[in-house]
């Protein structure tokens, strides 16, 4: 892996990042406000944080890291991209 792109969206407050660019076929939940886009073979593709503005628990960021074994998402801080909006 390798965090390809992080995308802000301040009118939504939203944060996308994505890891793989290809077609999203299903979409978790992992956690409050916190989505997964998988592809078809059920790897991760891409995190939404659908409320920024929201704390967001950094633990779920590392048990997608670690589930997924997508190590870089460890140096993701969700509190970080809260900045952006303020």
């Amino acid at each position: 892996f390798g965090i390809m792109m992080l995308k802000i969206d301040k009118q939504a407050l939203a944060a996308y990042i994505t890891l793989r660019n290809v077609k999203v076929h299903k979409t978790i939940e992992f956690g409050e406000e916190v989505f997964l886009d998988l592809d078809s073979n059920g790897n991760p593709i891409g995190v939404e944080i659908s409320d920024i503005t929201r704390p967001q628990k950094v633990e779920l960021f590392h048990k997608i890291a670690r589930k997924y074994h997508i190590p870089e998402l460890n140096r993701f801080h969700p509190d970080a991209l809260r900045k952006v909006f303020a």
